[in-house]
């Protein structure tokens, strides 16, 4: 087996060592959390369990385990969206924004004893509230052409 444990960043010529029964074993990427608030009685060392296990599939079999599943199994290859600049939008006649810039000067204090508690989180356009977001708000409406209502 190769140490550490492999959902650790290996690099490819450790990755490249890693046998079947190693991965059998052990996972090459990070395990389930043992629990999950929105999944009621979830137990993520279930789906470790032997293939073949009736008590896995069964469990497998629920439509949120499937969706926790595909959120949180299946790694990531790329930034999220709007991580990175895209040229082709300026040529469109759109821009990209920092939305880190957009925080009306405060954020939720509650937020602030996370770590990393200041920074925009993705879905904060949403889940926080318009008195910190309303100048990303004022950005969309503006970007959009949501601000020149013929009708109005």
């Amino acid at each position: 087996m190769v140490d550490p444990p492999y959902w650790w960043p290996l690099g490819p010529q450790k990755a490249i060592e890693l046998t079947e029964s190693d991965l059998r074993m052990e996972p090459f990427f990070k395990r389930f959390e043992q629990e999950d608030s929105l999944i009621e009685s979830f137990d993520g060392d279930i789906l470790f369990a032997p293939n073949g296990d009736a008590g896995t599939d069964e469990f497998a079999k629920d439509e949120k385990v499937q969706f926790k599943m595909l959120a949180e199994a299946i790694p990531a290859r790329s930034f999220a969206a709007a991580a990175n600049k895209v040229d082709e939008l300026a040529r469109l006649g759109y821009e990209n924004f920092d939305m880190m810039d957009m925080k009306n000067g405060g954020w939720p204090p509650d937020r602030l004893d996370e770590p990393k508690g200041d920074d925009w989180w993705h879905s904060d356009f949403r889940a926080v509230a318009l008195t910190y977001t309303h100048v990303m708000w004022r950005k969309m409406i503006t970007l959009g052409g949501l601000d020149a209502c013929a009708d109005c």
